[in-house]
C-alpha cells in the first residue's frame, strides 16, 4: 500500500515537471526575443545617430526692424525715412574646420526693404513709399564664444540680394494760387517698368553688401540677435535734378532662429 502511494507521488511529480518545462522554455524564449529586439533597435538608433553629421545644423529664422535707402547727389544728402523691414527664411551652419567653434553660415531669406520720403517745394508737396521684395543670400563667417556659460556668436560676411519686385506708391499735391485749393495726383509705379534716357531700367535688380551682427544661443535650440545690412551697389541709374544719384540700401533687424538639430 505504501509502495503504491509512493509510485503515485513519483508519477505526479514527473507529469508536473514535463508540463512545466515547455512553459518555462517558451517564457525564456519570449524574454530572449524581447532582449534581442531591444538590442537590435538600440543598435539601429545608435547607427542613425552616428550617421548624422555633427558639423551641420539647420534652422529657420525670422527678423524684424527698419530699412532705409541712403541717397546722395554730388555730396548732397536727399532725405529719406525708414520703413518696416522683415524677413523669413532658412539657415545652414557648417563647421568644416577642426575647431568647431568656427563655422560658415548661409541660407536664403525672403525680405522687404525700401524707404519713405516727404518732399516739400514751393508749389508741390510729395509723399512716397518705396517697397522692395528681395531674396537674400548671406555667406557669413561665425565664431561661437563661451562667455561664462553663455554662447555669444559674432557674424560678418557678404550678402547677395536679388530684387524680385520694386513698387513706389505716393501722391503729389500741387498748390493752387487760389487760397484753399489744390490738385492731388496719385501714382503707383512698378520701378522696373521705368526707363532712363539710355533705354535702361532706372533701378537695378541686384544688390550686394556686408552683413555684420551678433547673437546669443539659449535653450540649446534657440538663437536671438541683432544685425545690419550695408549695401554697396548703387540701386539707381537715374539722375536727380540733372545730378548723378547714388543710392545704397541699409537695414537693421532683430532676429530669432530655431535649430532643428
Amino acid at each position: 500500500m505504501k509502495l503504491l502511494f509512493i509510485k503515485k507521488i513519483i508519477l505526479r511529480s514527473v507529469f508536473a515537471f514535463v508540463a512545466l518545462v515547455p512553459t518555462t522554455l517558451w517564457a525564456q524564449n519570449d524574454s530572449l526575443e524581447v532582449i534581442l529586439s531591444q538590442d537590435v533597435s538600440d543598435t539601429v538608433e545608435t547607427e542613425k545617430k552616428d550617421s548624422l553629421p555633427d558639423n551641420l545644423h539647420v534652422a529657420v529664422v525670422a527678423g524684424i526692424g527698419n530699412a532705409n535707402m541712403y541717397t546722395s547727389s554730388e555730396n548732397q544728402y536727399i532725405g529719406k525715412r525708414p520703413i518696416l523691414h522683415y524677413y523669413v527664411g532658412g539657415l545652414v551652419d557648417w563647421a568644416p574646420f577642426r575647431n568647431r567653434n568656427l563655422f560658415i553660415e548661409s541660407g536664403v531669406m525672403f525680405q522687404q526693404k525700401g524707404y519713405q520720403s516727404e518732399n516739400t517745394g514751393y508749389e508741390v508737396v510729395e509723399e512716397s513709399k518705396l517697397r522692395m521684395l528681395c531674396l537674400n543670400f548671406p555667406l557669413l563667417a561665425c565664431y561661437s564664444l563661451d562667455v561664462s556659460g553663455i554662447y555669444v556668436v559674432p557674424q560678418i560676411g557678404p550678402y547677395f540680394s536679388a530684387v524680385l519686385m520694386a513698387n513706389k506708391k505716393g501722391f503729389r499735391k500741387f498748390m493752387s494760387e487760389e487760397e484753399g485749393k489744390s490738385d492731388i495726383q496719385k501714382y503707383d509705379n512698378d520701378l522696373f517698368e521705368e526707363e532712363n534716357v539710355h533705354g535702361e531700367n532706372k533701378y537695378r535688380r541686384f544688390d550686394c553688401g556686408l552683413h555684420f551682427g551678433i547673437s546669443i544661443v539659449f535653450l540649446k535650440h534657440f538663437r536671438g540677435g541683432i544685425g545690419y545690412d550695408l549695401g554697396f551697389m548703387n540701386f539707381q541709374r537715374e539722375k536727380y535734378m540733372d545730378k548723378k544719384v547714388k543710392t545704397n540700401v541699409g537695414a537693421f533687424s532683430v532676429n530669432f532662429a530655431y535649430y532643428f538639430f
